[in-house]
């Protein structure tokens, strides 16, 4: 065989790697840093997108799958937020109303 034909095949592809290794970071990373690991499943959903012609297509679509569960978990959250933010302002309750009584009842329970 010579290298045209070694090429022709599609190959082992990295990205589909990366793809899979972002989508369960941006998954586990809602647990720590929320909506702020959503890029990474977009870099994530990308890569799987891109890698799709790869020998590694279990890998691509583990990280789409997974990176698009992170997005939609970011769009629910940011739709939830929104709600509960016109909720609050349609109560006329301002945010610095909730931390002053959070406050007092750490307060009132240190004290105990």
């Amino acid at each position: 065989m010579n290298d045209m034909e070694e090429n022709s095949a599609p190959a082992s592809s990295g990205k589909a790697t990366a793809s899979m290794i972002c989508g369960i970071v941006s998954l586990l990373g809602w647990c720590v840093l929320g909506p702020l690991i959503v890029p990474v499943a977009i870099v994530g959903l990308v890569l799987g997108c891109m890698s799709m012609k790869s020998n590694d297509k279990g890998f691509a679509v583990t990280g789409i799958i997974t990176s698009s569960l992170s997005i939609l978990l970011g769009i629910v959250v940011v739709i939830f937020g929104v709600a509960l933010m016109g909720e609050m302002e349609e109560q006329g309750i301002t945010f610095e109303e909730i931390m002053k009584e959070a406050e007092q009842q750490i307060e009132e329970a240190e004290g105990r």
